[in-house]
């Protein structure tokens, strides 16, 4: 299922390993270009550049996955490629 570009909600990004970047009920922005960016990550909890996160998010009433994207940018508003 290809996901869709736009604005997502009830975003959740779940590390891999463990680790740091836990997020419950965020929102996020599918790019034209395949990024997911998501947020609102708080200041020690923010995802690690390099790592792998499952993320999953709603967009027009439906959810989609995003298994093991990789971390771009972090910040409050955290970036995250196809692994």
């Amino acid at each position: 299922m290809t996901s869709p570009e736009g604005r997502y909600t009830d975003v959740n990004v779940v590390p891999i390993q463990g680790g740091r970047g836990s997020l419950i009920g965020g929102t996020g922005t599918m790019s034209s270009f395949f990024m997911f960016s998501a947020g609102e990550f708080t200041v020690g909890d923010q995802p690690e550049v390099g790592e792998y996160y499952n993320i999953s998010g709603v967009h027009n009433g439906q959810r989609y996955g995003f298994p093991r994207w990789k971390c771009t940018h972090s910040g409050g508003t955290s970036d995250f490629s196809e692994g």
